[in-house]
């Protein structure tokens, strides 16, 4: 039968295997040397084996103390782990949070939150859900998710407390797989009025494509895309032309991959403000608070 105080002894144990003497034991752990050498005793006697070779100077780790070594530290750490996440819980932490983001918006814009996060309450199951904007929306407004962060395209101020945290900067862009002619003009800037005839790829959204509130729209001829990756391809490949996140198509205009279109009516537009937000009249729990408070000190996507 293994002894009530099993995870202590492991404790003394691993650490004695690390500091090398039951005194430097004691010392770290704040107990007597005599506690610590019951201790590792105990557990000998709970396990049936040798832990340590007494017969010299110092104990010194037999060859089974070395092989139990690495678990008996597994079993300390899930211990604690597990001492950690239901303080956690008890101080009304929530055990799972969803955060729900808009597939438009960088990495860089919330990974300071998810370092905190996970700095702060190490025990908390994360669920990020990178999807198109207006499904971020609808998940929060279901409670399907705590948190939701997109670029505004919606009315959503009438069901949710939001808070504006950013803008994100778009580029009109085009394939140069087109038409030579037709990306001549486009990136020569001629009259806007000329590129109504390319197709142009919009974000709309999966279920009712046709509710969605089409945005910087100018082209009669329009594919609608559920996502910004499905946008992104298609206008890769020459499909129709659009409007991506600038941090998404730098590198492509840089290489030449794909050509900015000299369109003044929307290059001048500022960039769209992104938007925190939750349920109305549902407190969030510590963990999406705090999640919250560092999305709101990011620095401006725009940039």
């Amino acid at each position: 039968m293994m002894h009530p105080n099993l995870v202590d002894q492991l404790e003394m144990f691993v650490t004695a295997a690390e500091l090398g003497t039951f005194s430097a034991t004691a010392r770290k752990m704040g107990r007597a040397q005599n506690v610590v050498s019951y201790g590792i005793s105990s557990l000998e006697t709970s396990l049936n084996v040798k832990l340590f070779d007494r017969s010299g100077h110092k104990a010194v780790l037999t060859p089974t103390g070395i092989a139990l070594q690495r678990q008996a530290q597994n079993i300390v750490n899930a211990a604690h782990d597990l001492s950690r996440t239901a303080d956690e819980f008890s101080a009304g932490v929530e055990p799972v949070l969803t955060v729900a983001i808009d597939d438009m918006i960088p990495f860089d814009f919330f990974e300071h939150a998810l370092a905190t996060v996970a700095e702060e309450y190490p025990g908390l199951e994360l669920r990020l859900n990178r999807t198109a904007g207006q499904e971020a929306h609808s998940q929060v407004k279901a409670g399907q998710a705590a948190l939701g962060i997109c670029v505004s395209g919606f009315d959503m101020h009438k069901d949710q407390p939001f808070t504006l945290v950013s803008h994100l900067k778009m580029v009109p862009v085009i394939s140069p797989v087109l038409k030579v002619n037709s990306i001549q003009d486009a990136i020569k800037g001629s009259d806007p009025a000329e590129h109504l005839g390319h197709r142009q790829i919009v974000l709309s959204a999966t279920e009712t494509p046709e509710a969605t509130p089409d945005q910087g729209v100018i082209s009669p001829h329009i594919w609608r895309v559920p996502d910004i990756k499905s946008k992104y391809d298609l206008i890769l490949r020459g499909f129709g032309w659009g409007m991506l996140p600038a941090h998404l198509v730098d590198a492509d205009l840089a290489a030449g991959v794909l050509h900015q279109m000299k369109l003044p009516f929307i290059t001048s537009l500022p960039g769209l403000p992104v938007f925190v937000f939750s349920q109305i009249d549902i407190p969030l729990g510590p963990a999406a608070r705090l999640f919250r408070e560092q999305v709101i000190g990011v620095d401006n996507i725009q940039h």
